[in-house]
This record gives structure tokens, C-alpha cells and sequence, in this order.
């Protein structure tokens, strides 16, 4: 399942990391935010 959408923060976005090599499944978070001189800033995470 993915949610997304738009927060105070900025673009959010939570899902779950699919590896190949190993058909492992990792929960992730991301966020994108935009920076005053309008360049963005994506941080993710990812659980172990």
C-alpha cells in the first residue's frame, strides 16, 4: 500500500521497498521539500 499527498511539511510519501535479490520487503518514508531558493530537498527513510 502507498499513501501519498501534500503535508505542512511538504510532498509525503510511505510505502514498502521491494528487493529483488533477496524478495525482502522494507518499509520506507519519503518527503520533498521545497528550499527558498527553489531547489528541493528529498529526504527518505528506510526500516531495517
Amino acid at each position: 500500500m502507498i499513501s501519498r499527498g501534500m503535508t505542512d511539511e511538504g510532498m509525503s510519501l510511505v510505502g514498502t521497498l521491494h528487493e529483488v535479490s533477496n524478495g525482502s520487503a522494507v518499509p520506507f518514508r519519503g518527503l520533498w521539500t521545497q528550499l527558498p531558493d527553489g531547489r528541493l530537498r528529498q529526504l527518505l527513510r528506510r526500516s531495517l
